[in-house]
């Protein structure tokens, strides 16, 4: 065997069958212990992120941030997700729609306007994204930052 971490080392036959049972059970506990029967959901805490994670972008500006999507399950996915801002910032569209296909990542594009006066004493806000994934609501599961420029 050659690990990603450590030094090579010789395995058995009984070695690969003992690690073939704790791997089995392991999956088994995670598909016990996951409410959703795609665990890599519950695995995968990023599966709806934002990217850019971190958005860089100047008060009295409009700046695009995109929603990445992985759909574990083995049919399409139909998405609804509306981007949760500070008061007086606006997205377009208000709710972004996207279906994804099965065992596939998507993305779609909100656009980000910020206000020319928005207040200096908060160069750095939080972002959430409230989704709904074939209609049931999921609340706010991804989030990033918005870090704003003053001109």
């Amino acid at each position: 065997m050659a690990p990603g971490h450590g030094k090579p080392f010789l395995s058995s036959k009984a070695d690969l069958e003992n690690l073939k049972q704790r791997l089995e059970g392991q999956q088994k506990y995670f598909f016990d212990a996951i409410a959703d029967p795609d665990c890599n959901f519950g695995l995968n805490p990023s599966w709806v992120r934002f990217y850019p994670y971190q958005l860089q972008a100047k008060a009295g500006s409009t700046s695009p941030l995109e929603l990445r999507v992985r759909n574990y399950r083995s049919h399409p996915m139909h998405l609804e997700a509306a981007v949760i801002l500070p008061a007086g910032w606006k997205a377009s569209p208000q709710v972004l729609e996207l279906t994804i296909a099965a065992g596939k990542d998507g993305s779609a594009k909100f656009s980000v306007s910020i206000p020319d006066d928005w207040d200096r004493a908060k160069p750095r806000v939080s972002l959430a994204a409230d989704v709904r994934a074939d209609g049931k609501y999921l609340g706010q599961i991804a989030e990033g930052v918005a870090d704003v420029e003053f001109g």
